[in-house]
């Protein structure tokens, strides 16, 4: 008898033991991808700040590099400009979407089109490798006055929207709407061909082709 109330003991300790690993298991293991969160953040170039939460329009970012600093947007995550508002350098999205919930980059608010201007850097909205991201409602220049062939930056290949797909295999549903892209001033040299900047002091450079959207892959 007391070798049967034993043997229960050490099957019910076991049984314990084999739930115990089981629950830390779950807890311990792999976590689970995290779900769209479907977040609009929003940026106001006069009345936004960095240190706002950005999640409504009264307490929007501000500037670009605050909108660049963020690297975890999800699928469903919406990036709105504030109508008539002025941004300065490129804006560069880090993350995919995903099919059906694509990250959406737009304005809200009455008013002109924000404004992007890149300022003669490499793109007004930068996209490399990354998939399923719908752009509109913007408006796209990259036009720098005091460098107008670019030999000061050193950036010879401007665009408003540059793509680049490398190494990953084909990037899919990237959707551009409603933008007005204008004034996209690079060197309009293509291929390898090498030129002269106008006031001589750049004499053996490769130009890359400018566009208003180009795209690498």
């Amino acid at each position: 008898m007391r070798s049967n109330r034993w043997l229960a003991t050490v099957r019910s300790v076991c049984l314990a033991a084999a739930l115990l690993v089981s629950t830390i298991g779950l807890v311990w293991g792999p976590a689970k991808p995290a779900e769209a969160a479907n977040t609009t953040y929003y940026v106001d170039s006069v009345n936004g700040s960095d240190s706002n939460s950005g999640t409504s329009p009264s307490a929007a970012w501000k500037t670009l590099g605050k909108v660049n600093a963020k690297t975890n947007y999800g699928p469903g995550d919406q990036i709105l400009f504030k109508a008539g508002g002025v941004w300065t350098g490129s804006l560069t999205i880090k993350n995919s979407g995903a099919p059906g919930n694509p990250i959406v980059v737009g304005s809200y608010g009455e008013g002109p089109k924000p404004i992007i201007n890149a300022n003669a850097a490499y793109a007004a909205i930068n996209l490399e490798n990354v998939q399923y991201i719908t752009l509109q409602d913007l408006e796209l220049t990259n036009y720098n006055a005091a460098d107008p062939d670019d030999y000061l930056t050193g950036y010879y290949r401007r665009s408003g929207i540059w793509i680049k797909a490398f190494h990953q295999g084909p990037m899919k549903d990237i959707t551009i709407r409603n933008m007005d892209i204008h004034d996209v001033t690079g060197m309009s040299v293509s291929g390898e061909t090498t030129v002269t900047t106008t006031d001589g002091k750049d004499t053996n450079v490769n130009k890359n082709a400018n566009a208003a959207i180009q795209i690498n892959a």
